[in-house]
């Protein structure tokens, strides 16, 4: 697909390399021999950036990571975290040139670090490799691959998985980005409203209505201090005071249960875990 890399080294235990997330990623090590076990990340997605993209490439690879984060959070995986240093591998040869965070760039890259052409490439490649393997029925993914490939398809599946990993990478984040997933899911579902009888919805109704019991702690500055959404309000804190880690398990199950029911729907099928 490219004839050049980007890659960034990670943080974390050289078993990922194992880990088949999906074909959209990838994940490589070193030659044992020489010391070099550090796993590295990098996805064609990014490699169809240019050199002089350098920016567009530091926060799209970036973004990948936080969507992996995401997943990683979602099945109780540890959180990677990465090198600030962008490698660029072209010709045999390895260079690490300067990247500028450009907010503007990051915002977009935010809203949708994928490929389209890449992205239709790499599911004809996987069809056709399904086929020739004899694989006569549709194919169903993994989980994990699933969270991905909705992902890519779904705006709320990508922005679910983004607050997910960003809420875990600085608290001061994870009351908006808990209630903006509280949001979504309720709007897209519609999971709370009353009279709604689809059966298919009963999972995720109860965790729904464990992660509603929160709001009003989210909500109220005499509560949750300067991590509430909003600003000085009268309202007296709830009797019971959750934990922040209370919050972010059922933060998880709400999550986990929705990509869940999106699975079901897409398959007809429980997915396997």
């Amino acid at each position: 697909m490219e004839g050049h890399e980007w890659s960034v080294r990670l943080y974390v235990n050289p078993g990922i390399v194992g880990w088949n997330l999906s074909p959209h990623f990838y994940f490589w090590n070193g030659e044992a021999e020489f010391g070099d076990i550090d796993p590295s990340f990098s996805s064609h997605h990014v490699n169809v950036l240019s050199l002089d993209e350098v920016d567009r490439a530091y926060s799209r690879i970036k973004t990948l990571l936080r969507i992996i984060n995401g997943v990683c959070k979602l099945t109780d995986r540890s959180f990677i975290k990465s090198s600030t240093t962008l490698e660029y591998f072209e010709k045999n040869h390895f260079s690490a040139p300067n990247y500028r965070e450009d907010m503007n760039i990051l915002i977009e890259e935010l809203e949708n670090p994928f490929d389209e052409k890449v992205v239709g490439e790499i599911r004809d490649r996987e069809r056709e490799k399904w086929i020739f393997q004899g694989g006569k029925r549709p194919y169903i993914p993994g989980f994990d691959e699933f969270m991905v490939d909705e992902s890519i398809d779904n705006p709320t599946a990508r922005n679910i998985l983004l607050w997910l990993s960003l809420g875990e990478e600085e608290l001061l984040y994870f009351m908006i980005n808990a209630y903006k997933i509280m949001d979504s899911i309720k709007t897209e579902t519609g999971v709370l409203q009353k009279g709604n009888q689809d059966a298919s919805l009963d999972n995720l109704k109860v965790a729904a209505k464990k992660m509603q019991t929160h709001s009003h702690y989210m909500n109220t500055k005499a509560a949750s201090g300067i991590l509430s959404r909003h600003g000085e309000k009268p309202e007296a804190p709830p009797k019971n005071i959750p934990t922040i880690e209370e919050m972010k398990q059922d933060l998880v199950m709400l999550v986990s249960e929705w990509f869940k029911y999106q699975f079901i729907i897409k398959y007809n099928v429980q997915p396997k875990e």
